[in-house]
């Protein structure tokens, strides 16, 4: 593919906790060639919401990210060795006058048909308005393996491990598997989950610095998906419902139901042209500054894209 690319368009996020954020963002990508891409990047991330456990007036930070991308292909996708796909990202973010560096590594190795390996490490930050206010960020690490015996199987595990700046660890695995029922449209079933434990959670004596840090925390779903691309539309639609476990730094436990909704439609309103809507909501304790009953998070986004 030696197409150039380019997308524009709006995300927008809002959840129980008052949580509102809009974020422009467009982007564009130049082939040289098969094996080699650049990209750049722009966000403009629009936070509104309120200070974790205070009744502060309700604020609002503005940020601005711009990073570019560099990625190549090596090997011969024909070959027996595989494929090796690197890729590095290098910007800045800026938050209300709180700077930082905007870095990511990427890996693929993809050895055989059957088989997907990806690895990545970066930085990052949390997006709520304690979080920035604290100027709490992160370095992570990651690697994650696919398996696809058949066309209608299919597996996937990872393994996480995030250090964020108040010296919390947080090591976290996720998993799916899944089986086609139908390939056209194609209809899955499966489960999916992960869990995670940090280091210093939230306790009496550690106040909450604006992102979700409990003890250990547990979800797991089943799910149903749909996806079919029958030209000039496509589209995915996913349910899926489970069940989470939390415990927090003091010992205190809660579970309860857990769930995702999700899917997106695109339409070729010409040739090269693309114009996708996407949204969802989910129940997930894991998206939420504190944690607690009761919690949801809405989320969509509309984009334009273009190849050229």
């Amino acid at each position: 593919d030696t197409q150039h690319y380019a997308s524009a368009g709006i995300d927008w996020s809002d959840d129980a906790d008052r949580l509102r954020i809009v974020t422009p963002f467009a982007l564009a990508g130049w082939r040289r060639s098969p094996t080699d891409f650049f990209e750049v990047g722009v966000r403009l991330p629009q936070i509104s919401g309120y200070e974790t456990g205070t009744r502060s007036p309700r604020r609002t930070v503005s940020g601005s990210e711009i990073s570019a991308t560099y990625g190549l292909r090596l090997g011969d996708v024909r070959g027996g060795r595989g494929t090796l796909w690197p890729s590095f990202t290098l910007g800045r973010r800026d938050y209300d006058g709180w700077q930082s560096t905007v870095w990511r590594a990427r890996l693929r190795y993809v050895p055989a048909d059957l088989w997907r390996i990806d690895a990545e490490t970066g930085s990052g930050i949390i997006d709520t308005i304690s979080a920035l206010r604290n100027e709490v960020n992160f370095r992570d690490v990651s690697v994650g393996v696919t398996y696809t015996p058949t066309p209608r199987w299919s597996f996937a595990g990872s393994v996480a491990r995030l250090e964020f700046d108040d010296d919390n660890q947080r090591n976290r695995v996720a998993w799916r598997g899944d089986y086609a029922l139908w390939t056209r449209p194609q209809i899955r079933l499966g489960i999916e989950g992960n869990r995670f434990e940090n280091s210093r959670p939230w306790d009496i004596n550690r106040a909450n610095r604006g992102y979700y840090n409990p003890d250990r925390y547990l979800e797991y779903r089943a799910f149903m998906s749909i996806y079919d691309d029958i030209r000039p539309w496509s589209y995915y639609a996913k349910a899926a419902f489970g069940r989470y476990d939390e415990t927090d730094g003091d010992g205190n436990g809660a579970s309860g139901r857990n769930y995702l909704l999700e899917g997106w439609v695109a339409y070729d309103i010409g040739p090269g042209w693309q114009l996708r809507a996407a949204a969802g909501i989910s129940d997930s304790e894991a998206g939420s500054p504190g944690g607690g009953s009761g919690y949801w998070r809405r989320f969509g986004s509309v984009t334009l894209n273009a190849w050229f």
